[in-house]
C-alpha cells in the first residue's frame, strides 16, 4: 500500500523522441529564458545572465494505447 499517493509521486513514459528531428525538440531561448536584473541595480561578475524557465514536458507524454504511469517513491521499508 502506498501511504503518500499523489500527483508528484506519479510519473509518465515519455514517447519515442527518437523519430523526431532535433529542429522538432530544440526549444526557442527567447521563450525559456529570460534576463537576471538584481533589485539594486548592480551586477556582479559571477551573476548568470539568464535564467531558464521551466519548461513542462506534456507534449512529450504517451497518450493511447502507449500510455504508462509508474508509481514512485515507495518509501525504504522501515
Amino acid at each position: 500500500m502506498h501511504g503518500d499517493f499523489h500527483a508528484g509521486n506519479w510519473l509518465f513514459e515519455l514517447q519515442d523522441i527518437n523519430e523526431l528531428s532535433d529542429k522538432d525538440l530544440s526549444q526557442d531561448p527567447r521563450n525559456t529564458s529570460v534576463p537576471v536584473r538584481r533589485l539594486e541595480g548592480k551586477q556582479n561578475a559571477g551573476d548568470p545572465q539568464h535564467l531558464t524557465l521551466n519548461e513542462p514536458l506534456y507534449e512529450w507524454i504517451a497518450t493511447g494505447a502507449k500510455l504508462c504511469v509508474r508509481v514512485a517513491d515507495l518509501g525504504n521499508g522501515l
